[in-house]
């Protein structure tokens, strides 16, 4: 991620959180599991909408027209399914979402960018301790 967007990205999260669009909320982890079968939900309705649309015997049984297509709603299922998973994860680490453009960012700053800055300040910490272990054994 290059040093511009990190630098935009960290207004921006400060920014929803100033105005409350993200904010910490240790209760929200109660809803983690909700949003995760919330998730699991439209995986499954998107997925009958995707069968209805292809199958002309479940379009008959189902007494569905039979030149019904519900691909929109499958695409509809398939974003929900991903904003309800997105949600469950910001909210297990305590952070309630308060619109969709918060989400993605929050998502990015705290899943990616922390996760990258975890990563070098590891990195880093290996390699201190293998200089000093080299050093000491010469």
């Amino acid at each position: 991620m290059s040093d511009l967007k990190t630098e935009m990205l960290k207004i921006k999260v400060k920014g929803y959180f100033d105005n409350g669009d993200l904010k910490a909320d240790p209760t929200i982890t109660a809803l983690v599991k909700y949003h995760v079968d919330k998730a699991r939900h439209n995986i499954e309705t998107g997925s009958l909408l995707m069968e209805i649309s292809r199958d002309k015997e479940s379009k008959k049984r189902l007494k569905v027209s039979a030149d019904y297509i519900g691909y929109d709603w499958t695409i509809s299922c398939g974003y929900y399914a991903m904003f309800h998973a997105a949600t469950a994860a910001l909210a297990a680490i305590g952070i309630k979402v308060q619109s969709h453009e918060s989400l993605i960012e929050g998502l990015e700053y705290h899943f990616v960018l922390k996760e990258i800055q975890h990563s070098i300040r590891l990195t880093q910490l290996l390699h201190k301790k293998t200089q000093k272990r080299f050093i000491e054994t010469r």
